[in-house]
């Protein structure tokens, strides 16, 4: 090391390498040190167990039990749906998930058959509620809107929008566009407002949009009943036009069926289902009925290419 109007200070050889040992020894005990750490159990000859593998402590949470409870009572949503219940009857629990680093805090009521009427979910690190759900929302999580609970691709807005225009041109009177035909076809389209609702989690907003057009389609068949006929209608599309079309959007439906959807308990129900259950169960199911069935399944699964339920 030079220093200005100084002489240059030397080491004497000796403590220089008593200095370079003492890092290398450093170095050479550090990486035993982290070899010696087991990363698996431990046993000696006798099968003892003489080491075990290092854990860390897990992160403490940022809020407490009773901070995480109270953001999730704050919330606007479940707050107004517990002013339904008497505040003695509720009762509020609260768990962390050292994994996800979020609480899950759920509210009972003691009153009959209510049970869990409350659920959140709430970011330890923000303080953030990020899910709430209430009502049957708790209990039945296909109402919570979660993306491919039911259909999947079929409930895209753009595809289902598409064929609702298709069903609507196909059948509406455009040359007279203020007449019953056309204000039929515009109520069955509206309960596709209802499904929307639906697929975004807000139950309580689609279920009432979907008796409106109920009452108007009982009463409208009320009248045609007691009148004895419909609307006169005739095809305004040329018939070949109409086959293509039913062709091209049945094949389209068929596609999607296969390839972007799903299936849920009603249709697990059928026959194949049924029958599936039946064998996983080990449930006698015999008979010429069963028998009928079993074929009738087992045709159905060849056809769609697929091993019967059965084992064909």
């Amino acid at each position: 090391m030079e220093l200005r109007r100084q002489q240059a200070l030397e080491l004497p050889t000796a403590v220089r390498v008593h200095l370079a040992a003492g890092l290398l020894a450093a170095l050479v005990l550090a990486g035993a040190a982290d070899a010696a750490v087991p990363t698996t159990p431990v046993y000696d000859s006798r099968g003892n167990l003489v080491g075990t593998p290092f854990a860390p402590q897990p992160e403490e949470p940022l809020l407490s039990k009773k901070e995480a409870i109270g953001r999730a009572l704050a919330d606007e949503k479940i707050a107004d749906w517990l002013e339904r219940y008497p505040e003695d009857s509720l009762t509020e629990e609260g768990s962390f998930d050292e994994d996800a680093r979020t609480w899950e805090v759920k509210v009972w009521s003691d009153l009959p058959d209510a049970g869990e009427v409350a659920l959140a979910k709430v970011d330890d690190a923000s303080g953030a509620v990020t899910e709430a759900w209430t009502g049957p929302q708790v209990a039945w999580k296909m109402a919570r809107g979660y993306d491919g609970a039911f259909g999947r691709k079929i409930n895209d807005p753009w595809i289902w929008g598409s064929l609702s225009a298709v069903f609507f041109l196909g059948l509406a009177n455009l040359r007279r566009l203020l007449s019953v035909r056309n204000l039929d076809l515009l109520v069955l389209l509206s309960f596709g407002i209802s499904l929307y609702f639906f697929n975004q989690g807000e139950v309580f907003t689609a279920m009432p949009l979907a008796y409106p057009p109920l009452l108007y389609l009982l009463g409208r068949m009320a009248w045609i009943g007691w009148k004895g006929r419909g609307s006169p209608a005739r095809a305004l599309w040329p018939v070949w036009v109409l086959l293509a079309a039913t062709v091209f959007l049945a094949g389209f439906r068929l596609g999607l069926n296969l390839r972007a959807s799903n299936v849920i308990d009603v249709g697990l129900a059928g026959v194949i289902g049924a029958l599936g259950r039946t064998e996983e169960l080990d449930v006698s199911f015999d008979g010429p009925v069963a028998h009928a069935l079993r074929r009738t399944a087992d045709e159905i699964s060849r056809r769609l290419g697929r091993g019967g339920p059965t084992g064909s």
